[in-house]
């Protein structure tokens, strides 16, 4: 299964350019897709370069395209975001066109130069207030700047502005809101590359039209990890009616074999190690009770005996005939009162692939890496993951690709109960370098700080592998 399916039964939820799509030859594409979006702080993920200058890539929790790019799977590369919170439309144009106006453009240089296959492009609720006609003509530039990407403009879905809480001048603010989306959905009939996707009737609150829903907003602006989700579930949903799924959805799970060898973990510190199959039981447990597999390492906080009336219970079960799933027992309780020590972590000991192995088990300039994992919760209260990091070193200093930064917001989120499949950005190696090592995969989970919490978390199926386009799998 993939990234959780909430099996949304929206009434009314459409996509507006879905009989255009109809029409169309099926588009496909027989390699990694190139995905990019922009727009404002509703897209913002974090890209910080190194003193080596590398880069440590952070997919946050609440950036919809967080878990909208583990549902695309392994064939999909990591969007790169071109956006800045807080930008208008004639900004984010910049942002486009511009070698240094975000971490994008100097990462890679300015999106239109570049060729994304598949852009999601969000913004103008920073206009409202302007007159209609000048943010038409703003976001029609911004529309020709996209559709100008050469040899071939990516296939654009056009975000109209999302249910909005505490904007100004309300009595006029939320009709120019209608107004400007029912142009803006109007223009995927003029251009196949242009579709057009609404979030009202998902995202809106029923008794405040136009406003935030509050189960799915921490500040009436930005989704919370519950909105974050609903967004991303519905995005996908509708990806394959319009077309804009030309790769296989594909997920590269660790073989249910006695050996997986192109899973960077089975290298881990001596061939065949197998730390993928979550084998063996005497791993190290801080603040766990049970026994954790070979390799790995468990650690909570002491404050969840107090807060909760007991510690975090680990142990494994059967997952085919030679995998096994970790099983974490979060109590049910109050979380510990400060965010941080609700954290339960489950990480690789020692370096999986220290410098002097690197060059043997294929780690070399210009090589690609990602990671995965499944993560299955049942029964969760308050558990939300917080941290999936595959981290390098490179001379000395560390890269961490991440996902699922940060917490839940507020004491109303949650994550609901399903199996979801995790994927890290994905690192590719510099070309000049002294030393590498491929240092650990960790999975994090928190809450809520003294909120009621309790639930249980299988994790499986743990695996890095060079990032290469995959027809199927296995």
């Amino acid at each position: 299964m993939s990234f959780a399916r909430f099996k949304l039964a929206f009434a009314g939820l459409t996509l507006l350019s879905a009989t255009h799509a109809a029409a169309e030859t099926h588009w496909s594409l027989a390699r990694i897709v190139n995905v990019a979006a922009g727009g404002t702080s509703l897209s913002t993920n974090t890209f910080a370069q190194t003193s080596t200058g590398t880069y440590s890539d952070t997919y946050w929790t609440r950036i919809y395209l967080t878990p909208l790019s583990n549902l695309l799977g392994w064939n999909y590369a990591s969007p790169r975001s071109w956006a800045i919170g807080g930008n208008t439309l004639a900004q984010v144009l910049t942002n486009y066109t511009s070698s240094s106006a975000t971490p994008s453009d100097r990462r890679w240089g300015p999106l239109i130069k570049w060729h994304p296959d598949i852009f999601f492009s969000e913004g103008a609720s920073n206009d409202l207030g302007r007159p209609l006609e000048s943010m038409k003509a703003d976001a029609e530039a911004v529309q020709a700047a996209l559709l100008s990407i050469s040899p071939t403009p990516p296939r654009i879905l056009n975000e109209n502005i999302w249910p909005r809480t505490h904007l100004s001048h309300p009595a006029t603010t939320y009709p120019a809101r209608l107004n400007f989306n029912a142009w803006h959905s109007s223009q995927s009939h003029a251009n196949k590359y242009l579709k057009s996707i609404d979030f009202d009737e998902l995202l809106q609150d029923p008794q405040n039209p136009g406003t935030f829903n509050p189960a799915y907003t921490f500040d009436g602006v930005h989704p919370n990890v519950s909105g974050s989700l609903r967004v991303a579930d519905y995005i996908f949903s509708q990806l394959r009616h319009i077309d804009m799924l030309p790769a296989p959805v594909v997920f590269p799970f660790t073989l249910d074999a006695a050996a997986d060898p192109t899973n960077l973990l089975q290298n881990a510190a001596t061939p065949n190690s197998a730390k993928q199959l979550f084998g063996g039981a005497d791993g190290v447990a801080t603040n766990f009770t049970g026994k954790v597999p070979t390799g790995w390492i468990a650690t909570a906080n002491a404050s969840w005996n107090g807060s909760a009336g007991s510690l975090p219970a680990i142990t494994t079960e059967p997952d085919g005939a030679y995998r096994k799933k970790v099983v974490i027992t979060v109590p049910n309780g109050s979380a510990p009162s400060s965010n941080a020590a609700t954290w339960l972590n489950l990480s690789t000991s020692g370096t999986i692939i220290p410098t002097a192995s690197a060059a043997s088990s294929g780690i070399s300039p210009g090589n690609s890496y990602r990671a995965g994992i499944t993560i299955e919760l049942a029964n969760g209260k308050n558990i939300v993951p917080v941290g999936f990091f595959m981290t390098f070193k490179i001379d000395g200093v560390t890269t961490i690709e991440t996902t699922f930064a940060t917490a839940a917001y507020t004491k109303n989120d949650t994550m609901p109960d399903g199996t979801y499949n995790l994927l890290s950005p994905v690192f590719t190696v510099p070309d000049h370098f002294s030393t590498i090592e491929l240092s650990s995969l960790k999975i994090c989970f928190g809450s809520v700080s003294g909120a009621a919490a309790g639930g249980t978390i299988k994790i499986s199926k743990p695996y890095i592998r060079q990032f290469k386009y995959l027809a199927s799998w296995p």
